[in-house]
């Protein structure tokens, strides 16, 4: 096998020049080839007749062929797209982008657990490819990392439709998840129980697959681990999903409530859109985690339109109605792929508007200096009224005064009436006139400052 593999390098298919194998599989391999028109470096797959019988090369070959059919149908950027499909020498190929940003499965093996940022960018660019192709009454049904390639952009793209269905042409039959013991149509640890059991298989088998995909991006591994096919068909389609808070107990539960629910073993009981999925992430990521910066990964990552499958009310509600993960594990132990309500269970957390918060910060610093500068003013009107007072009032000694009548108001002199005698007890202070009473009654007028001089020589 991997002789004849190697013997295709240097052959000319179409317009590519095979240089360089990167992939092989059971029944095909992929190059990167230099295409001559136009001139560009492309990945080159193609499905090898020798490495398996007629019978199931001829099966395979009638897949390799609706694969180029519908891919050719799906113009969406996170959707590999189909450059050329042809058969020469006997040998089927299809031209693809050549992608060497590598794949997701490798970022897994390197890094294990991802970035909450990475998780979220990677599952919303997923999920539009996936709301897409579902558009188009396209359903993958072979979702895993591996299928998940890199472009230079760090743009997350789909590929291998190989066993993609339309959805109008699909026949519920236990053959076409299942035909034999040896082909199997999927990858058993991201297949949906309904693929297992010969139920039908529609789209909410890629939102299953797409939830495996979560889980092991948060987790570092695949939920359920076998040592054979049958023991993973037994656990997709009655265990419980292990809770991610057992993994990571710092994610906060309505995560694991997310991947809980886009587990479940009844179809009906998952989320209704790929796109449903990722907003409900993205929702907890922003509210609880306070994760804000999707909006510099959408800076470098080109948007993805998502077709319009599921309302924002709906999405919402979706949020909304998650249950915990004690609840959702205890209705998939007890359903065992029976259909049941999910119910809500916990509420979100609101997080304070920053303006809001910090204006309750200001307002005591506000209120002390608004009562210092009222404090200032004051001392500083006392102080004036002092320094005037001050310097226009200088007698040591307050002369023995008996009055009649009132005098002007705030006078530093007084005039006594007729029977008073007034006798000077102190002298007056320098630059301020001499007060000399007298036997006569003077009337003043009121006022703030009043003066009374006393003419020279006067007895």
């Amino acid at each position: 096998m991997i002789h004849m593999i190697e013997n295709l390098i240097g052959k000319t298919l179409g317009t590519c020049t095979l240089q360089k194998l990167i992939g092989r599989g059971g029944m095909g391999a992929v190059y990167v080839a230099q295409q001559t028109r136009p001139r560009r470096l492309v990945a080159v797959k193609v499905l090898l007749p020798d490495l398996i019988d007629n019978q199931k090369y001829n099966e395979f070959l009638a897949r390799f062929r609706r694969e180029a059919d519908i891919v050719a149908q799906l113009q969406q950027v996170n959707i590999i797209p189909i450059y050329e499909y042809g058969e020469q020498d006997g040998i089927p190929y299809l031209v693809m982008p050549y992608l060497s940003g590598g794949s997701l499965q490798q970022i897994l093996s390197q890094q294990r657990l991802l970035s909450l940022t990475d998780v979220m960018r990677y599952i919303s660019q997923a999920a539009a490819a996936l709301d897409y192709a579902h558009a188009h009454h396209v359903i993958h049904r072979d979702l895993k990392p591996a299928n998940f390639l890199l472009a230079d952009d760090g743009r997350l793209v789909l590929t291998d439709f190989g066993i993609a269905r339309m959805l109008q042409d699909n026949v519920s039959t236990s053959s076409e998840t299942l035909t034999r013991a040896d082909t199997i149509l999927g990858t058993p640890q991201y297949m949906a129980p309904e693929m297992f059991t010969g139920a039908t298989v529609d789209y909410h088998a890629d939102i299953y697959a797409l939830g495996i995909i979560l889980y092991q991006m948060l987790s570092g591994q695949v939920p359920f681990k076998g040592d054979t096919f049958y023991t993973l068909a037994k656990m997709h389609v009655q265990d419980a999903p292990p809770s991610l808070r057992n993994l990571r107990p710092d994610l906060p539960p309505q995560i694991d409530a997310i991947v809980q629910t886009a587990l479940a073993k009844s179809p009906e009981n998952r989320f209704q859109s790929a796109g449903a999925l990722a907003q409900s992430l993205q929702h907890v990521l922003t509210l609880t985690l306070k994760v804000d910066s999707f909006a510099t990964a959408e800076k470098t990552i080109p948007a993805t339109p998502v077709p319009f499958i599921a309302s924002k009310d709906s999405i919402r509600q979706n949020v909304e109605a998650l249950p915990t993960a004690h609840e959702s594990a205890n209705t998939v132990r007890n359903t065992a792929g029976a259909s049941q309500p999910i119910t809500p269970s916990f509420a979100f957390t609101t997080i304070p508007n920053s303006a809001t918060n910090r204006a309750n910060r200001q307002q005591p610093l506000l209120i002390f200096i608004g009562l210092l500068l009222i404090l200032v003013l004051i001392v500083g009107g006392v102080l004036l009224g002092l320094q005037l007072n001050k310097g226009n009032v200088g007698v040591g000694t307050s002369p023995q005064l008996r009055t009649t009548q009132p005098v002007g108001i705030a006078t530093t002199a007084a005039t006594a009436t007729s029977q008073a005698h007034i006798t000077p007890t102190a002298t007056v202070a320098q630059n301020t006139p001499q007060v000399t009473p007298t036997t006569q009654t003077t009337s003043l007028s009121k006022g703030p400052l009043l003066y009374l001089a006393a003419s020279p020589g006067a007895a």
